[in-house]
């Protein structure tokens, strides 16, 4: 008896000397981006409030806890952060958001930078909005 040689492989790995029947760590891929949108097709007057609207879809077969958005449009000096909530495995859940626009931004276009994560995974994403 080799007490290194494999004696069974674990699809969800081992625990306690036995294979786990299900996977309970949530991978990167888990988590799919369905929808961002800023508002009316990503384009706001400078008077505006401007619109958040984020779907996601965790394809995993693991629940999503403590998954939280912030927004980073760097040329605004805006950052937002909000969230603190669940996706359970299969299921898929629309977050909304409004923030007001400082009053001294130019007309222009402008990036945004998107980050949905919780303590496994971590998604990064950027949108271009438009102020006309």
């Amino acid at each position: 008896y080799d007490s290194l040689s494999l004696i069974e492989e674990c699809a969800y790995g081992c625990f306690d000397e036995a294979c786990k029947e299900k996977r309970t760590i949530a991978y990167k891929d888990d988590l799919y981006i369905q929808e961002i949108s800023f508002g009316h097709i990503d384009r706001f007057t400078v008077e505006d409030q401007m619109y958040l609207s984020i779907t996601l879809i965790n394809e995993g077969p693991v629940d999503l806890d403590g998954v939280g958005i912030s927004v980073l449009i760097y040329d605004f000096g805006l950052y937002f952060k909000f969230g603190n909530f669940e996706i359970k495995e299969d299921k898929k859940v629309t977050k909304t958001r409004t923030f007001d626009i400082p009053f001294d931004v130019k007309k222009g276009e402008y990036d945004a930078r998107i980050v949905i994560s919780n303590d496994d995974i971590r998604r990064v994403v950027h949108r271009e909005i438009t102020l006309i």
